[in-house]
């Protein structure tokens, strides 16, 4: 009996060993068609990147096009460059340069209202420290070099004393390029009301003045130029109630806008519904110089 049971130990072993061998095997080759596949999916999507990133520039071109074909004296989104129709598979987003705040130009005050405005009670403090921060890293970094140039508005993430989210939220409403001016036709609400607030006015008018603003312009009305006489009348055509601080407020502001815009920011982004390759640059309207690339 003793020597049957050893010999029964002995098989048992063996065929758990050969189970193991086979189960290793089957492991290893299953290992080595992934691999495969991998390598097979990896040349693909390389072979396929070159024309994903050929019809994203094509794209940026067709916008560009549009753009310099644009002749009129004002600049609004309802635009053919603002929604550009372009191939399967291929989308873009045009938006001018000056629709943010150009913060090398911008007053400190009007940095405060942009982040303040951006922040919720919790976060207003923050913002606000990272809003003091930023100016003052500026004002330090000017008066060490007054021929000083940011090459992008995401630097401003290497300030001492900035807060990341905080800088991350208003990041899409700011810009390092331009003269400063704004183009009252196409900034959003957020970027109006900073302005406003930044000049003095009070913030409940600011926030009314700017979405009213957005309102007309979604409605078709738009300034071909900024005046006391054009503001009369493109507040008088909203048929919305009008209060003598909001002309006064886009009177004392009307420095600070235009209703055309130079710079553009194209970024355009080609799919295949698996892959897709992203470009982007500032195209300048009449030269057509294009700056800025960024790929990705």
């Amino acid at each position: 009996m003793n020597r049957h049971g050893a010999q029964n130990r002995r098989a048992g072993s063996v065929l758990v060993f050969v189970l193991a061998v086979v189960a290793a095997v089957t492991a290893l080759a299953a290992l080595s068609a992934a691999a495969a596949l991998s390598r097979v999916s990896a040349n693909v999507r390389a072979s396929k990147t070159p024309e994903l990133r050929m019809r994203a520039f094509s794209a940026v071109s067709d916008c560009a096009a549009l753009i310099n074909a644009d002749t009129n004296d004002f600049d609004c989104l309802a635009e053919a460059w603002a929604t550009p129709q372009l191939p399967e598979g291929v989308t873009a987003s045009v938006t001018p340069e000056n629709s943010r705040i150009c913060f090398t130009e911008a007053t400190r005050e009007e940095t405060t209202a942009l982040f303040a405005g951006l922040a919720n009670e919790e976060t207003r403090p923050q913002a606000l420290e990272t809003a003091a921060a930023l100016m003052s890293w500026w004002e330090e970094q000017k008066a060490a070099d007054s021929n000083l140039v940011l090459s992008a508005a995401e630097e401003l993430f290497g300030a001492p004393g900035a807060d990341e989210n905080t800088v991350a939220s208003a990041i899409p409403f700011l810009t390092v390029t331009g003269d400063g001016k704004i183009n009252i036709n196409t900034a959003p609400a957020e970027v109006l009301r900073s302005i406003f607030e930044g000049a003095g006015a009070d913030a409940e008018i600011s926030a009314g003045l700017a979405d009213k603003i957005v309102r007309m312009r979604n409605a078709g009305l738009y300034f071909e130029r900024i005046d006391a006489e054009s503001a009369a009348a493109i507040l008088a055509a909203s048929g919305e109630e009008s209060d003598a601080r909001e002309h006064e407020i886009l009177l004392r502001t009307s420095s600070r806008f235009c209703a055309s815009s130079k710079i553009f920011r194209i970024t355009a982004t080609a799919s295949d519904g698996i892959e897709k390759y992203t470009v982007r640059c500032m195209f300048e309207r009449k030269t057509s110089k294009r700056t800025g690339w960024a790929e990705w």
